[in-house]
């Protein structure tokens, strides 16, 4: 655009020379006609003394200005510009009368100059420059955002605006008679993309900041991630220093049960997440087992009853809760179950030594099979007492003393148990009833009428289904394919009278499964029932085998056989 201006001025340049040579040569005597000839005169004349023309001196004094056009604009285009006419020299050689004229003319056009000098001045006094920082947060409080850029073509130059308020910036400049509006455009155009570059470069700072943060948190969740890998392999290193050392013990027969105890008990509190992770529960029983038979081996219960009784007390939380519940009904509920048979309740004598036996292993056992336990076995005992005692006149004092003893000697996790509160208040009605006068009602003779034929019925019906299995037995025997009854019993009803028959349990293992087949106790072997086929098998071992239920109860025997 300046270079299309600089070959535009050329041009005129050019023409202006021209003007003025022609001025000199063609049009001489007009200007002598204009300043001392005719024409001055005649105006003299007619009241003509300088200023505009017309009765009221409205009209124009200077020539009307040519107004240039870039090359290949229209008349509509708004960018063009307003040149002013070269002078003419013949003017400049007027007389005083001419120049006192015009004088007003003049003094009235340096008027409007030095008016439009002072606004300017006064807009420069009035304009405020703002730093980079000011004028984000002048955005900031507007809420504004960068706009994209907008290329306007309407010229024949492009021009980038960032704000549509600046599209008519330089028609607006000319109404208002501002100098040099191309300038002050472009300059206003500059300012404009200087503050979109410095929001665009706020905006960018901003988001590399953003990311600088981004990147800060995940170095420090890095950091700390590889502060935890570093712990948990410090924390396998010494776990095996400590299951080296565990093992050269082992290998050279000084290991005893209590360094074995101290040094998994030590790992399970320093580093309970790897105990977990590695299983080493499982190592630990792996070397536990042996030093037990070493331990124990000799020993006699009777002559020394708490012998390594110290050292079992503590791998007790070794077992889970199924496995621990498997345990004691294996093993210990039995012999509890045979204690309170024994145990007689005698208000007259009581021995208390079975009882306390029983109370011991109150918090060991799980509370549904002392609960249990206790309602058949103990409370039947007492409750029959009572009712005895009741019925033959007795000091109440002493009963309730009796009552009351026998209350302070049951746990309390017992006492807080609803089975065991309903047997205590059953024994508390026996005596209110006895207090006022009316008949004691036995306990539990309903309950152990409806036990007894219960029973009786079950018997029965093992004894029946117990005939049709051999019948059925004899008939296979004898080639025979019918028998009376037999389609009538299922396989597992002619093991379950099978064991009845030879006193042996037969109950179902919780939680165990075998190829999809449920899992139960035939004494102390371990059989499934295929009720499609007919078939029972039993395990041996770490294998299944298909057995008959003459060889269950010969496999039942030699488990006996290898305890003994």
């Amino acid at each position: 655009m300046r270079r299309e201006r600089e070959r535009e001025w050329e041009k005129l340049e050019k023409k202006r020379g021209q003007g003025q040579s022609s001025d000199q040569d063609g049009f001489g005597n007009a200007g002598k006609f204009y300043n001392n000839g005719i024409g001055m005169k005649l105006l003299e004349k007619m009241g003509y003394r300088g200023g505009g023309l017309g009765k009221n001196e409205q009209g124009i004094v200077a020539p009307i200005e040519v107004k240039m056009r870039a090359k290949n604009s229209g008349i509509g285009f708004s960018d063009a510009r307003e040149v002013p006419p070269p002078p003419l020299p013949v003017l400049q050689q007027q007389n005083k009368s001419t120049v006192g004229a015009v004088q007003p003319a003049a003094s009235r056009t340096k008027e409007r100059l030095w008016s439009k000098q002072s606004r300017l001045k006064k807009k420069k006094e009035e304009e405020v420059y703002v730093t980079a920082e000011e004028l984000l947060a002048s955005k900031q409080e507007q809420n504004l955002e960068v706009v994209q850029k907008v290329y306007d073509m309407r010229g024949p130059q492009v021009r980038v605006y960032t704000n549509l308020s600046d599209l008519n910036a330089e028609e607006k400049a000319k109404e208002e008679d501002v100098p040099m509006p191309e300038l002050q455009h472009n300059v206003g155009l500059i300012v404009g993309l200087a503050e979109a570059d410095i929001q665009e470069i706020d905006r960018d700072l901003r988001r590399e900041r953003e990311t600088a943060l981004s990147l800060k948190k995940e170095k420090e969740k890095l950091e700390s991630e590889a502060a935890f890998q570093k712990r948990q392999l410090d924390n396998m290193e010494e776990i095996m220093s400590v299951l080296d050392e565990v093992g050269e013990e082992s290998t050279s027969g000084t290991l005893t049960l209590d360094f074995l105890a101290r040094c998994f008990t030590d790992l399970h509190e320093r580093y309970a997440d790897s105990y977990k992770l590695c299983n080493l529960s499982c190592i630990a029983c792996s070397y536990a087992p042996p030093l037990f038979i070493r331990e124990f081996q000799g020993w006699d219960p009777l002559r020394n009853p708490s012998h390594g009784l110290e050292l079992v007390s503590t791998w007790k939380t070794v077992f889970d809760a199924v496995n621990w519940e498997q345990l004691m009904l294996r093993f210990i509920v039995p012999k509890l179950q045979l204690v309170l048979q024994e145990f007689e309740v005698n208000p007259a004598s009581q021995k208390l030594d079975q009882f306390f036996w029983v109370i011991k292993w109150a918090s060991v056992i799980p509370i549904h099979i002392m609960v249990d336990m206790m309602e058949k076995f103990f409370f039947t005992k007492w409750l029959q007492v009572l009712h005895h005692w009741l019925c033959s006149n007795p000091n109440f004092e002493e009963v309730m003393k009796w009552y009351n003893g026998w209350k302070e000697l049951i746990p309390e996790e017992l006492l807080a148990n609803e089975s065991i509160q309903f047997q205590i208040n059953r024994g508390l009605d026996m005596m209110s009833q006895a207090v006022d006068g009316m008949e004691v009602v036995q306990p539990g003779l309903k309950e152990n009428i409806s036990y007894l034929w219960v029973r009786e019925q079950r018997q029965f019906e093992a004894q029946q289904k117990a005939a049709s299995y051999a019948q059925q037995q004899a008939a296979a025997a004898l080639g025979g394919a019918n028998a009376d009854g037999v389609h009538d019993l299922s396989l597992k009803e002619v093991i379950e009278a099978h064991a009845q028959h030879h006193g042996l349990l037969f109950k179902i293992k919780p939680g165990r499964m075998h190829n999809g087949h449920q899992i139960y106790g035939f004494g102390n072997v371990s059989i499934i029932i295929d009720s499609l086929h007919q078939k029972v098998y039993a395990q041996h071992e770490e294998t299944w085998s298909l057995e008959s239920l003459q060889g269950l109860l010969e496999l039942h025997n030699k488990s006996l056989g290898k305890r003994h």
